[in-house]
């Protein structure tokens, strides 16, 4: 009976415990959130602890997230200098950003493929890819995304020696970033200006960035890029001859480097305290020396090395087959432009053809009307006359009628034809009145018809015309 009554409790927290509980979207969401929020707070240690669980439950629960998930697990990879790792979470996300289409994804792609080979010390492939990358951003229209790759393009050709390119692209960056407002990333911009100026020589000016964009960091508490601004303070003074000053933003940039797990920043400051304290500290030089051997072999494994170079062979390869596709696909928009082009000409010719002969048709019936009414009127006068000579002039009259409209250019009517033979027989006009029953001054109206018919103006050519016409 007691069994009985806690039933109902039972089933009651059940169901509150089923409703409380996230869905599994929600879950794959938030732990998508709390990797992103470790990369951003610089606490790559953690998040590198949490990166692959948190891939595998993204890619089961929220596919839509996955690109997004797998291009930040590559970047945390990168940060603590695990590039086997970072390469084969990139390499899957540029796969996924290609298929898509989304040039924004592509190039966000791009640029942490570039970090990587960057790191890695490929840095012709590094800065192929960031070429791509910031194409894209440029036509996408992304200033933010535009500043973040420019400032990867100066980390890249500074590497390869070029620091005045390198201070034209992070400068760009800058101004990208301080005009939207974007402070920190402004800093960051900031801090790559001063790495090219320290190439350059340029040690005030450089000094004069680094120092602003420290402020920054400090108030904003960003330990990674302070890490990365310290030990360029450090490269800055040993530069300038002053060893222990030096030494001593070196090991603050160590300090802040470990405490953020960045194996990759830690390793490049280990080096440089190695080699400003070796003439007053060889103990210590040689203890920072061999830290940073053990993390170089760490980080540049042969598989590693592999790995890279199996990627690039591929993105190479799809780079070319991309661009055949390219061709092709030019190659086809012209075949077609071409095709409709020829199309628009035929039938701009067959248009033409028609409003040629339409208007050679309309001038042709102005014609017809103009005759037409010389005729309307040659008929009223004739019914007011009165003489033997109408009857005639009706017939001819109605010759005339019977001939406009004819394909002929030159119509003479049957009594004209008369004429013209009698003409041919020498025949004078009274003549030709007598014997074809008519008046002379018919018969002269009959030869001034067939002069302005034919364009003569003697009987001589008239003779020519009948023999030539087979009149006579």
């Amino acid at each position: 009976m007691k069994n009985l009554l806690l039933l109902p409790a039972v089933l009651l927290a059940m169901t509150l415990s089923l409703q409380a509980a996230p869905p599994p979207r929600d879950n794959a969401q938030a732990a998508f959130d709390r990797l992103d929020s470790l990369y951003a707070q610089g606490d790559f240690r953690e998040a590198y602890s949490c990166h692959a669980e948190v891939v595998s439950l993204v890619r089961k629960k929220a596919p839509d997230l996955l690109a997004d998930c797998l291009s930040l697990s590559g970047a945390v990879c990168m940060r603590v200098g695990a590039f086997e790792d970072a390469i084969k979470l990139q390499e899957e996300c540029y796969g996924l950003d290609l298929a898509s289409g989304d040039k924004a994804a592509i190039s966000s792609s791009l640029n942490n493929l570039a970090a990587t080979y960057l790191a890695a010390g490929d840095y012709d492939a590094a800065e192929e890819m960031i070429s791509r990358a910031v194409d894209f951003a440029r036509e996408v229209g992304d200033d933010a995304a535009l500043a973040i790759r420019l400032g990867m393009a100066g980390d890249i050709v500074l590497k390869k020696g070029d620091a005045a390119k390198a201070l034209e692209y992070s400068t760009e960056a800058w101004n990208l970033d301080r005009e939207a407002g974007r402070e920190e990333k402004a800093a960051v911009r900031l801090s790559q200006m001063g790495a090219a100026r320290i190439e350059l020589g340029q040690n005030e000016k450089a000094l004069e960035n680094i120092r602003e964009a420290v402020e920054i960091f400090l108030r904003t508490g960003n330990s990674h890029s302070l890490s990365v601004c310290y030990n360029q303070l450090g490269i800055l003074y040993r530069n300038m001859g002053n060893n222990r000053l030096a030494a001593n933003y070196f090991r603050m940039a160590l300090g802040l480097s470990q405490k953020t797990g960045n194996r990759f920043v830690e390793r490049k400051i280990r080096k440089e305290l190695a080699e400003v304290l070796k003439a007053t500290d060889p103990n210590t030089a040689v203890e920072h020396l061999s830290r940073y051997v053990s993390l170089t072999d760490s980080m540049y494994t042969d598989q590693s090395a592999s790995r890279l170079n199996e990627f690039r062979i591929k993105y190479e390869t799809a780079e070319q087959q991309h661009e055949l596709e390219l061709r092709e696909q030019q190659l086809l928009t012209r075949k077609i432009s071409i095709i409709l082009l020829s199309a628009l000409l035929a039938t701009l010719l067959v248009v033409t053809v028609l409003l040629i002969r339409s208007n050679r048709l309309r001038k042709k019936n102005l014609e017809m009307l103009k005759k037409a009414n010389e005729l309307k009127d040659r008929i009223l006068a004739l019914s007011e006359m009165k003489s033997q000579d109408s009857g005639e002039a009706i017939r001819e009259i109605a010759g005339e009628i019977s001939s406009i409209g004819a394909d002929s250019p030159i119509h003479l009517t049957s009594r004209e034809k008369e004429v013209i033979r009698y003409c041919c027989e020498g025949l004078l006009s009274k003549e030709i009145a007598d014997r074809m029953g008519i008046s002379q001054r018919t018969v002269d109206t009959h030869k001034t018809n067939i002069f302005r018919k034919l364009g003569i103006n003697t009987t001589v050519e008239l003779i020519r015309y009948a023999h030539k016409a087979g009149i006579v």
